[in-house]
């Protein structure tokens, strides 16, 4: 609708009513495309079409959307909405409306693509060929020409070019001056959208001479043919301008840091940019050694084959050969066929660094090649990819070299990114494969890292090492759930990490779990260690062994899921010395494992046992019903073997398990069908007969499930014969054996050296007498179970009875019928001596019965006296009857008289009865342990400190209630309670004088004194919240609130609060109470920092413009902090004066509160004003002269420009002649304007003449000559002619500033001198001096008068160091936290001037002061990742000032081989020293050390040598641990 409703009428609820849409915006042009909901009627004028909307309704508004801005949009004045890609949701009124599209430039940036240039003396660069093109720069976020203006660049103010240069619109112009020094100027550059961006560019000054690469001149290169490179490093930029994207363009990168250098361009067939797509290019080819580094960068386009050395073939004489580091840097493009940094080469390094970009057919890092070291990384969004032809590829970190030291590899594709994929881009399913190392020699270490997808198809192959010698460790970490090889079926089948070979050591960390595969295949390791965890839910399945591996040394894997207990695999020669505690466990085949005393292996599922395995410690199976453990080899227990009764044990036919003497065998359900050799405890914790066809053979009674050992047919106890050899005549015969009446009754142990035999229980045994007696003797009787039970003779020479079901032993009795019963000397006798816990030996017996004398018994050399128990007598407990003799340790102690009978049997086979009676036992004279230190914590109860143990007794506090009042050492009143008062006297024990108690109930207890030593406890706190400051604050400007226990402080309140939001800062907790709570540090504490208000109030002087000047075409004056830019339509032309809106925008609306200054716009974010611009017909022109190098011309404020022409430049007058040691000027000037230019004189050649003396320098004692190119270089004298001869002295002088110290000259740039209300000409009618102009404090500047202005006049002005700002000292950079000129200023180190790959920075020493601008500053602190990743530092010296290293601070650094630390050292943080792998020398003097970060040490040397403070020996070592310090170090004390 266009027209109107009747008065009073109410369409508020009507629908599809679509009304009349009148749009505009601020660019000019009709910026309405359409809607969800429109129509449009074409004009009866024929002047386009009208369009309306539907009201009533919320829809989307679509807007024509402009590159370079923002669009806000509103109806009818209302709330302005933001679109986006030309689409606005708005809600739609009923009624006629007008839209405006508000286009609001975005903040444009810039990319430079060349590197900064290297401007040298003498050279004189012209817009034909200008040292530099702004140009060049890459401005993103800007609009097109269509909507905008041209673009701008200018200097920003306060910044400079060096001196004779200029800026000629975007290019940098001129000659430099003698006395120009490198200088970083600073670039305002304005978009054509009106925004305007800030660059900063390093011009380096070279002396003349001084020549810079040109491939044009280096290089042979020829259209449609292969690239020589001849060693020179390059950067490969592609053509934007090139439809196909295969054109290239190729720069010299002598810096190696992939920044084209100057943008010199190597030209092929005349062209910039050409195709290579099916060519090659070469780093390096020649057999003559190249000494240098080798780089190619390439960002884009396409190559044939790219490599970095490639020699002619695999002839040791063919062989390319690079002495440097050879590396290939692809982050974009594609490379059709090829790609290899070593191809047929001998480098010292190779890199391949591949982070984008796609690969076609074959990758290597080395090929036929050979490198001291070796990087390899393939990772984010680099791809090996297939054409349509869908060919097979091949990958290989190195195939048929050798690496001398280290291999660095990463690889994975980050994101959804396929490192190997189809011609579709899609996962490859096609054969493929990825070799790794393949047949290739590594004498050093490789860490092999997969962080991202690095998976191939079904039919492909992914392996690590393939029949390769990796003669350090291969560490492999597996961080991805895509690695291997991924099958058809949609599920992980295997790839393998090591394939044939050998690897010395191989490690692997599997942090995700998710892949299968097989971790070693047909190869030879000496030690594997694994770490395996499944983070999510798919568990991939991995074979550890495969085929036919052998293990040198040990196996040991542990594969955690869910971070519960892990699933432990033990093979090789392992001795497991900490405790385990499993899921899962299993030992390998062939595996010798070992459990150390002491030690505890428990899981709670499943075992698998191969291989033989050797108990010393506890063995614990934990698990349910469901939980096995399989015995498939060999276990011998010699300490405590325990599987829980629910749980089944299987012993495999071929299996043994071994319970030797002293040992316990503890188990539940059993399989039994291999064999169980038992001499200590046996004992079955379930009811069942059940155990399997196995065979256990039993030295001592088993205690089984069921009530009697007939029910077991399958146990088998050890039968022993005892007889006197003696009495038979054939004594090199054994004259006696023991069998079963069924052979198959009867089993050996088939352990070498053990002939016991053992008898199925209950079966018929005979015992056969096959020697013959000596003459007189005969068999009497065979006796069992003790003596008490006799064999069935037979006849003369067999025996026979059931075997007992318990081991026993048959003893064969002799008679002599013939001989005389023999008689001893007495027949009786006592022992009174015996006493608990004193021991008696076979030397010095208790009782010896060898001493007494026989009677009637033979003389023979062969028999002997047997003396023997009596049948039911028992010696004292801990005695025993040995060869005659009767001693030992008494156990318990007795008042009553025990006599025992003791059988003497002569040498004649009579016995005689002997009777010794032991008076008493006496009790034993205890001796008391020295108890050892108690732990404790302050503030605490007695009760809580965990007592002394004692295999005598137990201690008790006299008062466990007693507080812990401080921290420290302190001795505490407790008790000694014996356990064993039967048996000892505790009132002869070495105790104190009345230490000895005996209470009332009749326990006796000991008075002792124990030592406590207790330490501080962690207090507990609440961390502040709530906290808030405003941006430029530091922390000292936010107060912590004090708490009632203790009170909080900032680590360093010198810290900025930093940019506007959640910042988290380190402070420290002291409670009041510090004898019993500690410090705690690193507490982290936030801090809400909100805006500031900003100081800044924009405002603008009048414009003055000609009449028809388009707003968009007049320039803004610069502002810091921001820029302007027109609010009013650029299109608007100007006719008359006026007020017109312009936007000021801030750089910074995040840290500045700006929504309360008057003009605040929400939609712009910025803040509208206006500016009043006048027409040219109200002002008279004034004009000036300006110039350029070229060319002068007059110009009036308003733009008007005149007069324009090329210089007229004098024949020139020499300013500063040349010497034998300095070059000269001669100054050239316009005779026009008075522009001046310089030529640079060449040095005087040296003739001497005896009879002159030395040439004069004509300007010796002046350190400020005149500039001849001032600040105004075409000055203009209003008054022509000579001046009135003044007194300079009274001049006024205006324009000092105070300066901020560089470390260079400072002179006054805006230095205005008057005098009579005339403005002098600097160089004309004066000249200035400057003194103590370099160093911080009070510079001085003498303004001397010529030219007929005479006098002087001094002027001073300051030179300031402030906070916040950085300075180079001898290549160290130094940040500037405390400014003071008394010497007590600090600073913080931040890093190195020195680029991270420059091989000079090898050595860093920090002192404790640094001298800026001649002042003394400490140096209190390392910044963090302030010398992260230097290559070639080796050494480095703390200064004894310095408190703090921070994150980082040393990181990476690969060379770093020695650190010393200084006496002021306090804390360390984090990753100071984080994968630093050849720090091995350490030296720590501080004795201050209280705070060490984590990982400080992870990744240094493995056996690292570290002093440390005597005094802080101890508590040191324990820091560093945590600090990951590696196991193996060697700690030394030092003073």
């Amino acid at each position: 609708m266009a027209g109107a409703f009747a008065d009073g009428t109410d369409i508020s609820g009507w629908s599809n009513l679509y009304f009349k849409i009148t749009a505009s915006s601020n660019l000019g042009s009709d910026p309405f495309n359409y809607a969800d909901y429109w129509y449009f009627l074409t004009r009866e004028d024929g002047n386009g079409s009208d369009y309306f909307l539907c009201g009533n309704i919320t829809q989307h508004v679509k807007y024509k959307d402009i590159a370079g801005y923002t669009a806000v949009l509103s109806l009818n004045d209302g709330d302005a909405v933001e679109g986006t890609n030309g689409r606005c949701l708005m809600a739609i009124p009923q009624e006629e409306m007008t839209l405006y599209v508000s286009y609001i430039p975005k903040q444009i940036s810039c990319k430079k693509l060349y590197a900064d240039p290297a401007a040298v003396k003498g050279t004189e660069y012209t817009t034909e060929d200008p040292l530099y093109d702004l140009s060049q720069i890459k401005i993103e976020n800007d609009t097109t020409a269509q909507y905008g203006s041209t673009k701008k660049y200018k200097i920003k103010e306060g910044s400079k070019l060096p001196e004779g240069l200029t800026l000629d619109g975007d290019q940098v112009v001129g000659t430099l001056a003698d006395t120009a020094e490198t200088t970083e100027t600073t670039f305002r550059i304005t978009g054509r959208n009106g925004s305007v961006a800030e660059c900063k560019i390093l011009f380096t000054v070279e002396e003349a001479g001084y020549k810079e690469t040109d491939l044009n001149e280096e290089l042979d290169a020829k259209a449609y043919s292969d690239i020589d490179l001849k060693g020179h490093s390059v950067v490969i930029l592609p053509d934007e301008s090139d439809s196909t994207g295969k054109k290239v363009s190729i720069y010299p990168d002598d810096n190696h840091d992939g920044i084209a250098d100057n943008g010199k361009v190597l030209k092929i067939g005349g062209e910039s940019s050409y195709d290579l797509s099916s060519r090659s290019i070469y780093g390096y080819k020649d057999t003559t050694p190249y000494k240098g580094d080798v780089t190619i960068y390439m960002y884009g386009g396409s190559i044939g084959r790219l490599y970095g050395a490639k020699g002619s073939s695999k002839s040791e004489s063919n062989l390319a050969q690079v002495d440097g580091a050879v590396g290939l840097f692809i982050k974009g493009g594609q490379i059709s066929y090829e790609t290899a940094v070593a191809y047929y080469a001998n480098v010292k390094k190779a890199e391949l660094y591949a982070i984008d970009g796609k690969m076609y057919r074959y990758v290597y890092g080395l090929n036929t090649a050979t490198a001291d070291e070796l990087v390899f990384r393939f990772t984010d969004q680099a791809q090996m990819v297939q054409t349509s032809l869908k060919e097979e590829y091949k990958m290989y970190i190195a195939s048929q070299s050798t690496v001398n030291k280290n291999a660095e590899i990463t690889v994975g594709a980050s994101g959804s990114r396929y490192a190997f994929a189809n011609y579709n881009g899609n996962q490859i399913s096609d054969k493929s494969s990825a070799y790794g190392f393949s047949k290739s020699t590594v004498n050093g270490n490789v860490n092999y890292d997969v962080i991202g997808n690095w998976q191939l198809g079904g039919s492909g192959t992914n392996i690590v090492s393939y029949d390769s010698e990796i003669k350090g460790d291969l560490n492999v970490l597996i961080n991805t759930n895509s690695y291997g090889i991924y099958g058809n079926d949609g599920f992980y089948t295997t790839g393998s990490l090591v394939r044939q070979g050998s690897v010395n050591n191989l490690n692997v960390t599997d942090k995700t779990g998710a892949n299968g595969y097989v971790l070693a295949a047909d190869c030879t390791l000496n030690n594997v260690r694994v770490k395996r965890t499944v983070s999510g839910s798919v568990r991939g399945k991995v074979t550890y062994l495969s085929g036919k591996c052998t293990i040198n040394e040990s196996f040991y894997a542990e594969d955690y899921i869910d971070k519960k207990l892990p699933d432990v695999c033990i093979g090789g020669i392992y001795t497991i010395n900490k405790d385990i505690s499993a899921r899962d466990l299993k030992t390998l085949d062939g595996a010798e494992v070992t459990i150390a005393d002491g030690v505890s292996v428990d899981y709670t599922g499943d075992a698998e046992l191969y291989g033989t395995l050797i108990n010393n410690g506890t063995f614990t199976c934990k698990g349910d019903k469901n939980s096995k453990t399989t015995l498939a080899g060999t276990f011998t227990n010699a300490g405590e073997v325990t599987l829980w009764s629910a749980t089944t044990l299987t012993i495999n036919s071929s299996a043994a398990f071994i319970n030797e003497t002293d040992a316990s065998f503890w188990f539940g359900k059993l399989t039994n069908s291999g064999k169980i050799i038992n001499d200590g405890v046996l004992q079955q914790g379930v009811s069942t007969t059940s155990i399997g066809n196995g065979v256990i053979l039993t030295s001592r009674i088993p205690e089984m499930g069921a009530s009697s050992l007939s029910y077991y047919s399958t146990i088998y106890y050890k039968a022993e014969l005892i007889y006197p050899e003696f009495c038979f005549e054939d004594a090199d015969k054994v004259p006696v054996s023991i069998a079963p009446i069924t052979a198959s009754y009867m089993k050996t142990s088939g352990i070498e050296g053990d002939d016991s035999v053992y008898i199925k229980g209950g079966v018929a045994v005979m015992v056969t007498v096959s020697g013959t007696p000596v003459e007189g003797l005969t068999v009497d009787t065979i006796t069992y179970k003790n003596g008490g039970n006799t064999m069935t003779k037979q006849n003369e020479t067999l025996w026979t009875a059931n075997m007992p079901y318990a081991p026993d032993s048959f003893t064969i009795n002799m008679k002599n019928d013939t001989a005389t019963v023999i008689t001893l000397d007495k027949t009786e006798d006592m022992v009174d001596t015996a006493v608990v816990g004193v021991t008696t030996t076979a030397d010095k017996p208790l009782y010896d019965l060898t001493a007494l004398k026989i009677t009637n018994d033979i003389d023979s050399e062969t028999a002997k006296v047997v003396y023997s128990l009596d049948n039911g007598s028992i010696l004292p407990s801990g005695l025993e009857l040995k060869n005659g003799k009767i001693y030992g340790t008494p156990k318990k102690a007795s008042e009553t008289e025990q006599t025992v009978t003791i059988k003497v049997c002569g040498k004649n086979q009579t016995v005689a009865a002997f009777k010794l009676t032991f008076a008493k036992v006496a009790k034993g004279t205890p001796v008391m342990e020295t108890p050892g230190i108690c732990y404790g914590i302050a503030g605490k109860t007695l009760e809580s400190v965990t007592l002394p143990t004692s295999k005598l007794g137990t201690y008790e506090w006299a008062d466990a209630e007693t507080i812990i009042t401080k921290a420290g050492t302190e001795v505490y009143d407790a008790y000694f309670v014996p356990e064993d008062t039967a048996n000892y006297d505790w009132s002869k024990a070495n105790i104190a004088e009345d230490a000895y108690e005996v209470l009332a109930n009749g326990s006796v207890r000991i008075k002792v004194k124990l030592t406590v030593k207790s330490e501080k406890q962690i207090p507990t706190y609440t961390v502040p919240t709530d906290l808030k400051g405003i941006y430029g604050q530091t922390l000292a400007d936010v107060t912590i609130p004090e708490t009632e226990d203790g009170t909080f402080a900032w680590v360093d309140d010198s810290i900025s609060l930093g940019e506007v939001g959640s910042r988290s800062f380190k402070a420290v907790y002291t409670p009041k109470n510090g004898d019993i709570y500690e410090n705690a540090e690193d507490i982290t504490i936030t801090v809400m920092v909100e805006p500031a208000k900003p100081g800044f109030k924009p405002e603008l002087d009048a414009i003055t413009v000609k009449q028809g000047t388009v707003l968009g075409d007049v320039e803004l004056p610069d502002v810091e902090g921001g820029y302007y830019y027109w609010y009013t339509a650029k299109t608007t032309v100007i006719n008359e004066a006026g007020d017109y809106k312009v936007c000021y925008k801030p750089s910074d609306i995040t840290n500045y509160d700006w929504t309360e200054t008057a003009g605040w716009s929400n939609a712009h974010k910025g803040i509208i004003l206006s500016v009043r611009i006048l027409v040219g017909e109200e002002h008279a022109h004034t004009f000036v002269w300006k110039s350029d190098a070229t060319k002068h011309w007059k110009e009036c404020t308003c733009g008007d420009k005149t007069e324009a022409e090329e210089h007229t430049f004098n024949a020139g007058e020499i300013t500063k002649a040349p010497t034998t040691t300095a070059t000269g000027i001669k100054t050239y000037e316009c005779t026009v304007c008075g522009y001046q230019k310089q030529e640079i004189l060449p040095k005087k050649e040296e003739t001497p003449d005896p009879d002159k003396p030395n040439p004069v320098d004509p300007t010796p004692d002046n350190p400020n000559p005149v500039d001849p190119t001032p600040d105004n270089p075409n000055p203009v004298d209003p008054n022509p002619g000579t001046p009135e001869v003044t007194d300079i002295s009274k001049a006024v002088v205006s324009g000092i500033v105070n300066k901020a110290y560089t470390g260079k000259a400072q002179v006054q740039s805006k230095l205005t001198v008057s005098l009579g209300g005339k403005v002098l000409t600097a160089g004309k009618d004066y000249v200035v001096a400057y003194k103590n102009n370099k160093n911080a404090g009070k510079a001085t500047m003498t303004i001397k008068g010529q030219n007929g202005y005479t006098g002087t006049l001094s002027k001073t002005f300051n030179i300031k160091i402030s906070k916040g700002k950085t300075y180079v000292v001898k290549s160290v950079k130094y940040k500037v936290t405390k400014a003071a000129t008394n010497g007590k200023g600090t600073v913080m180190v931040t890093g190195s001037s020195y680029k991270k790959t420059n091989k000079k920075f090898k050595t860093l020493k920090l002192g404790k002061t640094v001298k800026i601008g001649g002042i003394s500053y400490k140096i209190t602190a390392v910044n963090k990742n302030a010398f992260k990743g230097y290559k070639y530092l080796k050494s480095v010296t703390i200064g004894d000032n310095i408190t703090t290293i921070g994150n980082s601070a040393f990181e990476g650094c690969k060379a770093l081989t020695t650190v010393k630390l200084g006496k002021g050292v306090t804390k360390l943080g984090s990753k100071v020293f984080y994968k630093d792998a050849k720090l091995k020398n350490i030296t720590i003097t501080s004795k201050k050390l209280k705070t060490v970060g984590k990982n400080v040490f992870n990744g240094i040397h493995k056996k690292p040598v570290v002093k440390l403070p005597k005094s802080k020996y101890t508590k040191y070592v324990k820091l560093l641990k945590k600090a990951k310090m590696p196991s193996k170090v060697t700690y030394k004390k030092i003073k």
